[in-house]
């Protein structure tokens, strides 16, 4: 499982990340998120699936914006989403 979740990871930065070579920054920002994080996303009873996709979804565009230094543009493109959605997404959830 640890070898599968690995080279899953090495295959989501050689995608994601345009440079040639993959920052410290670059490879946490894809890294499991630890418990306990602020972007934690889990199984809560009482929660309803729609609110935790939605904090799973927050939680992943905050990280691909930040990973994109906040340009919603290239943040779009990285996710497969025309820029107009990411932005009604965005609004959807909260983000700014």
């Amino acid at each position: 499982g640890n070898v599968r979740e690995l080279k899953n990871l090495v295959e989501r930065l050689v995608i994601l990340t345009p440079q040639a070579e993959v920052s410290e920054r670059e490879a946490r920002a894809l890294l499991p998120i630890a418990a306990g994080s602020a972007d934690s996303v889990s199984y809560e009873p009482g929660k309803t699936l729609r609110d935790m996709t939605d904090d799973a979804e927050r939680a992943l565009i905050r990280q691909a914006l930040a990973h994109h230094s906040g340009n919603v543009t290239n943040t779009a493109d990285a996710l497969g989403l025309e820029r107009s959605h990411l932005y009604k997404k965005m609004r959807a959830l909260g983000l700014r």
